[in-house]
């Protein structure tokens, strides 16, 4: 999701973290300390990037100031598993309940319907572990290219919120560079 700034009403704080524990303990710490979720932001997709901006960028600098470069809401699911654990189990969850449903529906037998089971729950694991195999390079592939580029940078949108000091602080007690308002 792109967000449009209007530099003059909508100030935020950016930091760029070094590394990914750095950048987690920061959210999650700004979270804790009452930061609702739709206030962080994180730099969008490279490809989309790209795409919206006409170009690629060399170094996080670049854009870190640019009100233009897409953006998406910080969602930590995304980074601490739970999308992984929702691949996994999902296609599980799925393929068991039709297993169930058709083989009820022709009139299979209780063992029968148990095996089935049993054996739609391994194959249908297959293919969550290959979705979550999937989420986790194409989360790794990002980490890896803004890093490369010179780190992780966090938006923390103020929108009026009293908390910029907080907010800055906590940036930089979690190793933040380039920590400022704009």
């Amino acid at each position: 999701m792109e967000t449009a700034k209007n530099v003059e009403t909508d100030h935020e704080v950016v930091g760029v973290f070094e590394t990914e524990k750095e950048f987690l303990s920061a959210a999650n710490e700004l979270y804790q300390e009452g930061v609702t979720h739709g206030k962080l932001e994180i730099l969008a997709d490279p490809k989309i990037v790209e795409k919206k901006l006409g170009h690629d960028y060399r170094n996080v600098k670049e854009i870190e100031d640019d009100v233009n470069a897409p953006r998406t809401t910080l969602t930590l699911e995304e980074w601490d598993g739970s999308i992984k654990e929702m691949a996994v189990t999902t296609p599980i969850y799925i393929g068991v309940i039709a297993v169930v449903a058709i083989t009820a529906a022709l009139g299979m037998g209780f063992y029968i319907i148990l095996a089935a089971t049993a054996i739609s729950a391994l194959i249908f694991a297959g293919f969550g572990m290959l979705l979550a195999r999937f989420v986790d390079k194409r989360h790794s592939a990002y980490i890896k290219k803004q890093l490369d580029l010179g780190g992780l940078p966090l938006w923390v949108r103020l929108n009026g919120g009293d908390y910029k000091d907080k907010v800055l602080q906590v940036l930089k007690k979690h190793n933040a560079h380039d920590v400022h308002v704009h």
